[in-house]
């Protein structure tokens, strides 16, 4: 959802220049495990890349406008609802219920599960332009779209309201000093009532 998420070409070419020219280390199966497995999630970089149908999720112009008409009447919600909800519950509460897709799309949706859990293991969905939105709506957007895929969220804490997000620098309050700089994480956990909607 991000566009940093889009590397350059030059940027490309040189990571693949680095990994052609790192050493790999060379280490033997502990005795017990199996020499080789066989699962439609084992795959290989090279092998993956001639087989895009089965990872790559081409939205239609159609689907585009229902997730654009989605994030706005999320926000919709949640700039008449009372104060409490508006800066405290207001992401938290995104489900396929409060971000609602057209029945066929959100079918569509639901049925990536398949290919996450019995197939290649992801699945990148594209056609979405990342300059279009806010970094709020991005969230509010990643959110409601995968709760079409499925239902239940993951969570890394307790009151089950923390998930793993990108916290890219594009999305941060600019940092004070270079120390900040080096200490932001490219992945964080963020609590999703923490995000009250406020743009910096």
């Amino acid at each position: 959802m991000s566009s940093s998420y889009i590397p350059s070409k030059l940027d490309t070419e040189r990571f693949w220049d680095r990994e052609r020219t790192r050493e790999r280390s060379v280490s033997e199966v502990p005795p017990g495990f199996p020499e080789i497995i066989q699962s439609p999630l084992v795959w290989k970089g090279s092998d993956i890349q001639t087989r895009v149908r089965e990872w790559k999720v081409d939205l239609g112009g159609d689907e585009i406008t229902a997730i654009d008409a989605a994030v706005f009447a999320f926000e919709i919600q949640v700039h008449t609802a009372p104060r409490a909800y508006k800066h405290g519950e207001n992401l938290a509460e995104l489900t396929s219920s409060t971000f609602e897709l057209p029945t066929e799309f959100s079918l569509r949706l639901r049925k990536l599960s398949d290919q996450l859990y019995r197939g290649v293991g992801f699945q990148i969905i594209h056609g979405l332009d990342p300059t279009k939105y806010t970094p709020r709506q991005k969230m509010i957007m990643y959110a409601g779209v995968t709760a079409h895929i499925c239902p239940q969220r993951g969570s890394v804490d307790v009151a089950g309201k923390g998930v793993v997000a990108r916290a890219g620098q594009e999305d941060r309050k600019p940092a004070n000093s270079t120390k900040e700089v080096e200490r932001l994480p490219r992945h964080t956990t963020l609590n999703l009532s923490e995000a009250d909607g406020s743009e910096n």
